[in-house]
């Protein structure tokens, strides 16, 4: 008997006497718990198993049933219940010799099975338990489970991810069927807000901050945009878990205040030591002295400022320990009515007193210079841009306002479409007003056009204005697409061939679902990769090779073509443009596919006027750029754009030779002339054109020539 309690003991875990599963409240997740008890109420296939992602809450489902046992919330057939873990880790410890493993597990099956002890068995992480043990002796540990499970001797709640799921135990199909599944999915937005709600208590005891309303907001929020590879509620408590521990961390160090005033006074008492000897500046000395007298006057105010400010702190917290305490006495006077009288003086008397306490401590915290005590969105907004390699500026500008700059910084970085530009943002308006289908990618186009006229630039500018920054571009060229094997490099290989456990090209949109796919020259990828574009365009998600699947739902497809450039340099109208434009897309592209985009967006060639304001837009990027990096500033003449419109532009090419001639004739010039010195930081320079040769030249600009508007 001593040894069946030494093996319960150190090899699982009492869930009903866990002091965390008791203090914790375990918020939402009703619907799945019940499941949980309709099936442990079952006569036969008695056994759950919860399916989900990592991080969605499947082990504090089980913790939940834990309270509502506890509480006495559940059928009469589960009151009384003691759910144990298995710890498969410990259990396979030191298992030196064959058997050994089996006598531990009979040993734990046994005391499960026995009436008397009233116990559930929970195994997280089931899946190890297939072919666990098997390399010791004939059997694995889940060969030992099956006969129990079949007889119904022991009741058992198993745990596992749909990856784990399929990999392991579905190919086991005498384990599976013994079990009944719970799929668990991830928590809607305002589900893991209340679950925020629900934990914030414990996370301001222990990190002794307050928590602010929009910090919980902001958690769910940002890391529901940007962190999409994992799921809620987890990445929202690692986020706000993480902020407060940054916060807090700082609280340790000293004020930066404090740390100057001590920097500056160790400063001036090396220099009164330096001079105290030399008589010719007594009178410097005298002024240096005087100085040291006010710094340390300064300082030690500030310390007591620091310690005063420290005080609050530390009592706030402890009068927020003492009422969390106190409401937890209240709750367990009330629920098992040991003493109403002492719960009605927890009620009336103690909760408030402590609750005024807290009150006018958080007010007195608030003027706080030194050591902040909250944290708020601000907080979260940085934690995740430095997670995101983001500006914290572009993490906390409104939805709304991003939408409503969208228009301006398109019309602003592509020059000559506007009417293309209205139909993009048109579209974009639509689906974040939510009046698109749901079902489907936030947006798609058709963007068709010759080379060089902005296709490219404005999906690129869509990403940084809506989703952040350039890395949400994610650009697939189909000329590598163009034969039929080709479709494995965006899907993934069959089971089987080379290739399987690579990672296909489009599972990087589960990476960055709020992203631009770019699909560029669509034309020229093989008629399969259409198919495949079909239900991505249609359903908005897609199944990769290995199972896994894709949501395209937050995202914005743009695929460009180059059919019909030929016809814009022949002399046709702008209707009958189109008109031709139509007929050649119909001919190349299938009705089921162009039905499916939501808009087909024609480029125009660009007008000689634009490609000036092109010219002039590459030339003030260039500037802006050597003045930023070098402090260099540099100014230039019209005939600057004259020349490069007639060297540079073509209508064959566009626009994209134009930022080519300004790197390689300009940008070489201008490096040429740093070398040889003759640019210096701070010094102010003039881009001209030589009469005699027509070359560019840089000549210094002189301060009567600075202030003459000739210039640009």
């Amino acid at each position: 008997m001593n040894r069946e309690k030494e093996i319960i003991a150190k090899f699982t875990e009492n869930l009903n006497q866990k002091e965390k599963v008791n203090e914790l409240a375990i918020i939402g997740r009703e619907k799945e718990i019940k499941q949980l008890v309709y099936i442990l109420s079952r006569m036969l296939k008695n056994n759950p198993l919860l399916i989900g992602y990592p991080g969605v809450g499947k082990t504090a489902i089980v913790e939940g049933l834990v309270q509502k046992i506890k509480q006495g919330k559940v059928p009469d057939y589960l009151k009384g219940k003691t759910i144990y873990q298995l710890d498969m880790m410990s259990l396979m410890a030191g298992t030196k010799f064959q058997g050994e493993l089996e006598e531990r597990l009979k040993i734990i099956f046994n005391f499960m099975s026995q009436p008397e002890n009233n116990a559930i068995l929970f195994i997280d992480e089931i899946h190890l338990i297939v072919g666990a043990g098997r390399n010791q002796g004939a059997l694995d540990l889940s060969n030992l489970l099956k006969p129990l499970l079949s007889r119904g001797e022991i009741q058992c709640i198993g745990a596992t991810t749909q990856i784990e799921y399929r990999q392991y135990l579905e190919k086991d199909e005498a384990l599976t069927r013994r079990f009944s599944n719970i799929p668990v999915s991830e928590p809607s937005f305002n589900d893991a807000l209340m679950i925020l709600h629900g934990i914030r208590s414990f996370l301001e005891i222990y990190y002794e901050l307050k928590i602010l309303d929009d910090a919980l907001f902001s958690a769910v929020k940002f890391s529901q945009r940007y962190l999409t590879t994992k799921y809620l509620p987890d990445k929202a408590i690692d986020l706000l878990d993480e902020t407060c521990g940054r916060i807090r961390g700082e609280m340790w160090y000293e004020p930066e205040m404090i740390t100057r005033t001590r920097d500056k006074l160790s400063e001036l008492e090396v220099k009164e030591v330096s001079i105290s000897k030399e008589q010719e500046k007594q009178v410097e000395l005298l002024i240096i002295r005087q100085k040291i007298s006010e710094c340390r006057e300064k300082l030690k105010k500030l310390v007591e400022q620091d310690e005063k400010e420290n005080r609050i702190i530390q009592e706030l917290n402890k009068a927020k320990r003492e009422m969390l305490q106190a409401e937890k006495s209240l709750i367990n006077y009330q629920q098992k009515e040991i003493d109403l009288t002492k719960a009605a003086e927890f009620k009336y008397s103690i909760i408030p007193i402590l609750k005024s306490k807290v009150d006018r401590l958080e007010a007195e915290a608030s003027t706080n210079t030194f050591k902040r005590h909250f944290v708020n969105e601000e907080d979260v907004a940085s934690t995740i841009a430095k997670k995101c390699d983001l500006p914290v500026g572009k993490v906390l500008v409104d939805e709304q306002q991003k939408l409503f700059l969208l228009p301006v910084i398109l019309q602003a970085r592509v020059k000559g479409q506007s009417q293309a530009l209205r139909a993009v943002t048109n579209a974009i308006f639509r689906a974040r007003a939510g009046i698109q289908d749901p079902n489907r990618p936030l947006a798609s186009f058709l963007f068709v056009g010759p080379t060089g006229v902005g296709k490219t630039e404005v999906a690129l500018t869509i990403a940084e204005q809506l989703f952040d920054q350039k890395k949400n571009l994610i650009r697939l060229d189909m000329t590598e697409f163009s034969e039929p094997h080709s479709v494995s490099k965006l899907i993934g290989s069959p089971p089987g061939y080379i290739g399987f456990e690579g990672k296909p090209r489009l599972e990087v949109v589960r990476e960055k679902m709020n992203s631009v796919l770019l699909f560029d020259e669509i034309e020229k990828c093989h008629p399969e990769i259409l198919n495949i574009l079909l239900q991505i365009l249609d359903n908005g998600f897609l199944t990769l090779a290995n199972g896994q699947e894709v949501n395209f739902r937050n995202t914005i497809i743009v695929l460009t073509t180059n059919i019909g450039s030929d016809l814009y340099f022949s002399k046709r109208n702008q209707r009958e443009l189109k008109e031709e434009l139509e007929f050649r897309l119909k001919e190349h592209f299938s009705p089921e596919f162009l039905n499916r985009l939501d808009e087909v967006v024609f480029f125009n060639l660009l007008t000689k006027e634009v490609v000036r304001e092109i010219i002039v837009k590459e030339l003030e990027l260039f500037i802006r750029r050597v003045a930023q990096e070098k402090s260099i500033k540099l100014k230039y003449k019209e005939e600057i754009v004259e020349k490069i419109f007639h060297q540079a532009y073509s209508e064959e090419y566009g626009a994209r030779p134009i930022k080519h001639y300004v790197e390689r004739e300009i940008g070489t010039l201008v490096a040429q002339q740093i070398i040889s010195q003759f640019l210096r930081p701070g010094g102010h320079f003039l881009l001209d054109i030589e009469k005699d040769t027509n070359e560019i030249k840089i000549t210094v600009l002189s301060l009567l020539e600075q202030k003459k508007n000739l210039l640009k």
